[in-house]
């Protein structure tokens, strides 16, 4: 029999999506997915493969299991992969769709930063070159939220925010459990831990990226094997950087709307969070 019940960690990149995998993917009722993100219903690539592809990915034992849980945070980079809620259902099955946000500003900080330390952009790199349209688009959690919440009934949604993951791991587990209906006194272990820091590329994968292997050849690997490698030979990141003003004030303007009609469809406190004026 295959696979018939979900849990989608479907991002907010950059907001403890990592960490909340980890912790769940301990509970004995969950068998989680070998990458953590498979990137199955956004990425053409990977949808081509088909549906024993993606099992396969999984370890289930229908005999323990309730749950594969999935922790792709592609399924909300629309409008550069779309099709994820689609897919879904294209797919079947029963899904349980979480969505991690966090303040908008902190999470393109920290995504400005990965891209840094990538040397995808300098100190030096305009603003307008530096906050690319996607960078943007993963902190309009109204934009990305919405495509899952006209798809999917409300009970199969939950929202989490980002300080209450990372301050307060074991209350957000408890809940979690209870809404999957497994197990919720479960103990869980390394709770605080953080998971998939931000990192730079180390100086063995920068030469490996130098070699003469061909773009074409590099691309027969899966993008989840090369990002493996490039995770395994890279180091963690001092979170130090900050946002200077006039790019807050930049990202802040692209984002505002955004921010006010995800408050005003989700009931979310705004508010909570360090923003320039109270929405």
């Amino acid at each position: 029999m295959g696979l018939e019940r979900f849990v989608i960690i479907a991002g907010a990149a950059k907001c403890g999506t990592s960490s909340l995998f980890q912790y769940l993917a301990q509970h004995p009722a969950v068998a989680p997915s070998q990458p953590k993100e498979p990137n199955f219903f956004a990425s053409d690539e990977n949808w081509a493969r088909g549906r024993a592809w993606y099992e396969s990915l999984f370890e289930f034992d229908p005999v323990q299991h309730a749950w594969a849980l999935d922790g792709s945070t592609y399924y909300t980079k629309h409008p550069d992969f779309t099709g994820a809620p689609e897919r879904m259902l294209e797919f079947g099955g029963e899904y349980r769709i979480v969505y991690v946000v966090r303040n908008p500003l902190k999470r393109v900080e920290s995504h400005l930063r990965h891209r840094l330390m990538h040397g995808k952009i300098t100190a030096d790199t305009p603003v307008e070159e530096a906050v690319v349209q996607t960078v943007i688009d993963q902190s309009c959690y109204q934009m990305q939220w919405s495509r899952y919440a006209e798809r999917f009934a409300p009970e199969q949604l939950l929202l989490l925010d980002f300080e209450d993951v990372t301050k307060r791991p074991a209350e957000v587990l408890e809940r979690l459990c209870g809404w999957l209906e497994i197990d919720s006194g479960y103990a869980f272990k390394g709770l605080g831990q953080v998971h998939n820091k931000s990192k730079a590329d180390g100086v063995a994968y920068k030469v490996l990226e130098k070699l003469p292997v061909s773009k074409g050849v590099r691309n027969l690997i899966p993008l989840w094997i090369r990002e493996g490698i490039r995770n395994k030979l890279s180091k963690p990141l001092p979170n130090t950087a900050k946002l200077p003003e006039h790019v807050r004030d930049y990202v802040w303007r692209q984002i505002r709307d955004d921010v006010k009609r995800f408050s005003e469809a989700f009931d979310f406190d705004v508010n909570r969070w360090d923003l320039p004026e109270r929405v």
